[in-house]
């Protein structure tokens, strides 16, 4: 009895075996006659399903597909975004600051930039892997995080249309250690790292260089900020340091974080717990009010005395 079950078994996986190997044979050599030739995606499927579209292929790195030129209008390959609407902000970003609009276009066609656009969730820069391109957000949102051990996220920033990114990695021949993300859809400006450090006449591409370097100086003080932070002996400390700096940057002592609460004691490396507790402790002595990611300073003379 057994011997006849092991013997059914056997005949059904081969049965499973041969129409499996036989839908790929048609799928393959049906679409492909050759079967040395390359296979191409697209043509398997249109004639495997004739009413699938083609596959649009994106513009590698060594041909970039989206480059902008020096004409009014900007051409846009596939997931390629218009620059029309977009000039203003790059006018007013620290990368491109102090250029005038056609200085501007022409400068971009220079440096064979593009535009990309970028589904919720899909990476721009991969921890582990070497980034040489300088990015502009020009709309949505980025999140920077660094990968932790066990999988946790230590997070370091969130980006905002006309921030820039891949500056500091850009330059550097060692592999990303942060990875960026897009928290929501978003499209960038994207630089080759080598034409933007090219040397040259053009005033513009000049001014440009020297932007970059402001850029990344100032980085590395919000960096040393960061540090500051985190070596603060008391959680209420952190606390206090990082809320004023928030309210010094938004300008206002009524503001919203761009961290959730999760997100926020992951980046001041506490527990969560521990940091719901403290903030309640702190509303209930009046130094603050806050619902959910938003914060109203109330004393912050109270919280600066607290962090000296």
């Amino acid at each position: 009895m057994e011997a006849k079950i092991l013997l059914r078994l056997q005949r059904n996986a081969e049965g499973r075996r041969g129409r499996y190997h036989g839908l790929r044979r048609k799928l393959v050599f049906g679409a492909c006659p050759n079967p040395f030739q390359r296979l191409n995606v697209s043509d398997i499927l249109s004639k495997v399903h004739p009413d699938t579209a083609p596959v649009q292929r994106l513009p590698s790195w060594d041909r970039p597909g989206l480059t902008l030129p020096a004409q009014t209008r900007s051409r846009c390959g596939p997931r390629g975004v218009s620059m029309e609407n977009y000039f203003s902000l790059l006018r007013s970003t620290t990368l491109f600051a102090g250029l005038e609009e056609a200085q501007l276009r022409v400068l971009l066609a220079e440096l064979h930039a593009w535009t990309r656009s970028y589904g919720r969730g899909e990476a721009l820069i991969l921890a582990g892997h070497s980034n040489r391109r300088v990015g502009v957000l020009l709309s949505g949102a980025l999140e920077a995080y660094r990968p932790a051990p066990g999988g946790s996220r230590v997070p370091i920033t969130r980006l905002e249309p006309g921030d820039i990114f891949g500056d500091v990695l850009g330059g550097s021949s060692l592999s990303s250690p942060v990875t960026v993300v897009a928290a929501s859809p978003c499209e960038a400006l994207l630089i080759p790292y080598e034409q933007l450090l090219q040397t040259g006449t053009d005033p513009a591409h000049t001014l440009v260089l020297q932007n970059l370097v402001r850029t990344i100086s100032d980085k590395y003080f919000l960096l040393s900020r960061r540090v500051d932070l985190l070596v603060m002996k008391t959680l209420r400390a952190k606390v206090c340091a990082y809320l004023l700096g928030e309210a010094e940057r938004a300008g206002s002592l009524t503001f919203t974080i761009p961290f959730s609460r999760i997100q926020l004691a992951d980046y001041l490396n506490c527990d969560r717990s521990a940091l719901s507790r403290e903030l309640s402790l702190m509303q209930r002595d009046g130094l603050l009010d806050t619902y959910k990611s938003s914060f109203k300073l109330l004393e912050p003379d109270a919280l600066r005395r607290t962090i000296q």
